[in-house]
């Protein structure tokens, strides 16, 4: 036997023999899960990912679109029993890459976890959510003021023998893409939930100054949620005020939906659901003021750690007389969706 051989020989019967195996925590973009362990010199990555695609109709306009909104893939593993690092591309989020997660995470003392590089700022619970984990096909309206991520650092605490959580940090306020810009005014956020008998109250505070540069003003914005879940039903509420330092308006947001859902014994999905949504936005730089009702309909597919979603909603969208010239991204329409998830 070669040289060679003899080598992948020895690598193929090491790697046999460390029993290495793919299946491990995950980490998500919401909670992290304060029990996570794992053996040292674990190089082997493990691998997750979310497909997410549509067919949208416009029912105000007549026009459709094809639309991949995300294929994300994320790796991450440990290194040392309590240190492990996370990253997270979404190789096609409406057309285009973005680098979404690049961090570390180090795990001094039971329930205290500190993270450092790009990640989710703790703040909203509908925004924080993954797109496998979405109840429609699309996040709140109220993701506009909450949804953020950026680079610095950041702590979360589960305090040992409750449910209770805290996670805050402190962030660059210039964009996630740009990682060479000074910042003279950073952001902070703050977040603590609770979870008992099916439900979980949370409350997040966030400090920002939009690029992080002087002169911009400031916006202060509190932001709380109740859900309650059980075997059937999950019922959620979410509220987002936002108070500028100079003339700015004032912003709200709201986000209020039902979903139920029951086994079924079908080919293609072992639970069948229904969902409905009312959400709104005051004025803001993304969406004109408005509301919106979904109705929507979701056979799931579960197996072991593999997701498969067949959803189908319809949006209708709620503007002032005033308000003529609409995109049909934000107008009524009718949304059929492919989602998988691993």
């Amino acid at each position: 036997m070669t040289i060679k051989y003899r080598v992948l020989a020895v690598v193929v019967a090491f790697i046999a023999s460390a029993h290495i195996s793919f299946a491990s925590v995950e980490i998500t973009d919401g909670d992290i899960d304060t029990t996570a362990t794992a053996k040292p010199w674990k190089y082997v990555p493990n691998f997750h990912g979310v497909l997410r695609t549509f067919y949208e109709w416009s029912t105000a306009t007549g026009q459709s679109k094809f639309m991949v909104r995300n294929a994300r893939l994320s790796a991450g593993g440990f290194i040392l029993p309590k240190v492990d690092y996370y990253l997270q591309v979404d190789l096609c989020d409406r057309g285009k890459i973005s680098i979404l997660d690049a961090y570390a995470r180090i795990s001094p003392i039971d329930g205290l976890q500190i993270f450092a590089g790009q990640m989710r700022v703790p703040f909203s619970v509908e925004s924080s959510r993954k797109p496998g984990d979405y109840h429609f096909a699309d996040v709140g309206l109220l993701a506009n003021l909450g949804n953020l991520r950026s680079v610095g650092v950041k702590a979360g605490y589960k305090v040992p023998k409750t449910t209770l959580y805290f996670e805050g940090g402190v962030f660059n306020g210039s964009d996630k893409i740009s990682h060479v810009e000074w910042n003279s005014q950073l952001t902070y956020s703050i977040k603590a939930n609770y979870y008992n008998a099916g439900f979980k109250p949370e409350v997040a505070f966030q400090s920002r100054v939009k690029g992080g540069k002087d002169g911009s003003p400031r916006y202060n914005q509190a932001n709380a949620s109740l859900s309650w879940s059980d075997s059937n039903w999950f019922i959620e509420g979410e509220y987002i005020y936002r108070k500028y330092t100079d003339a700015t308006p004032s912003r709200h947001a709201y986000d209020f939906f039902v979903d139920y859902g029951m086994p079924v014994k079908w080919k293609f999905a072992n639970r069948m659901s229904v969902q409905a949504r009312f959400d709104g936005i005051t004025d803001n730089s993304y969406i004109k003021p408005c509301s919106r009702l979904t109705f929507g309909a979701t056979a799931h597919y579960a197996y072991k750690s593999l997701f498969l979603n067949f959803r189908l909603n319809y949006e209708q969208y709620f503007y002032d007389d005033d308000v003529t010239e609409i995109s049909p991204t934000y107008n009524d329409k009718l949304v059929a969706g492919l989602i998988l998830s691993f």
